[in-house]
């Protein structure tokens, strides 16, 4: 398994806002990327992986790419409009073709990353939902990493969890600890 971490173009640093991220040339340039290191590396089967605002950016290179990426996992995703953009409210789950799975925390204490939102998601993508509970103590703001919003003490369970997804296609249970 390879992971690659992608960041905003340098033409964006400063203002990566989530309507670029929605751009056919945002889709080209992450196409572009995964091509050449698949070439690398021979690899052809991509997951996209996006967590709270990097679900937005995961959500649309996949949603541009159907032949490249199979699966989508989003995680403490954003639903809700911010100052940036608008989240996922205004997603089009029919545009992906990426098998899809939702993870989030039952107590995640961002305002835009709600659980109650992460189970309307589900239901509306009709795409399932693993629930993680457990963990901490938080420390930090309510939208940062080290709180359930990150998933702070259950980050290993969460990603090995996705890993088996990717592997087996099978859908975790809800987890506990």
């Amino acid at each position: 398994m390879l992971a690659v971490v992608v960041d905003a173009p340098s033409d964006q640093w400063g203002t990566f806002y989530q309507r670029f991220r929605e751009s056919p040339r945002y889709g080209a340039d992450v196409e572009a990327l995964l091509k050449e290191i698949g070439r690398r590396y021979s690899v052809e089967d991509w997951t996209l992986v996006g967590t709270s605002e990097g679900s937005v950016s995961a959500f649309h290179a996949a949603r541009m790419n159907p032949g490249l990426a199979r699966r989508t996992i989003l995680t403490a995703s954003l639903f809700r409009p911010t100052r940036n953009g608008p989240g996922l409210s205004a997603a089009e789950w029919d545009d992906l073709s990426a098998e899809l799975l939702w993870v989030h925390h039952e107590d995640d204490p961002c305002a835009y990353t709600s659980y109650q939102d992460a189970q309307e998601f589900s239901r509306r993508s009709r795409k399932p939902l693993v629930t993680v509970r457990g963990g901490g103590p938080g420390r930090g703001e309510a939208c940062e990493a080290f709180t359930a919003h990150g998933f702070v003490g259950v980050e290993r369970a969460t990603v090995m969890a996705m890993r088996s997804w990717v592997k087996t296609g099978v859908v975790p249970a809800d987890m506990k600890r």
